[in-house]
């Protein structure tokens, strides 16, 4: 995963423009995943993240739509970045419990 972002922000914290909202402190294989691969687009300047709450199901749909559209992550990055999103952007609890069994 290393990239340029990977070498001068510090793990764990957002780079310019990235999301703040619903992240405070988040740390993690995850949160790392999150702002290395997703973090170019979906900041706080373009297609912010900071109102969208999914629940597990559409936050797997939304990866995969990603990965079709060229995001370069592998089989092993999917799982902490679903349980990243789902933690910090996740639906109410009411719908989530609906969709909880998808890994």
């Amino acid at each position: 995963m290393a990239n340029d972002r990977a070498t001068t922000t510090p793990p764990g914290s957002a780079p310019s423009g990235a999301p703040t909202a619903g992240a405070p402190g988040a740390t993690g294989p995850g949160a790392e995943i999150y702002l290395d691969y997703c973090t170019s687009c979906h900041n706080a300047k373009m297609r912010s993240l900071d109102q969208t709450r999914f629940t597990r199901v559409q936050w797997k749909t939304a990866i995969e739509k990603m990965i079709s559209m060229g995001t370069q992550l592998s089989s092993d990055e999917v799982p902490p970045l679903l349980d990243y999103l789902v933690q910090t952007h996740g639906a109410p609890e009411d719908e989530a419990k609906r969709d909880n069994s998808v890994r």
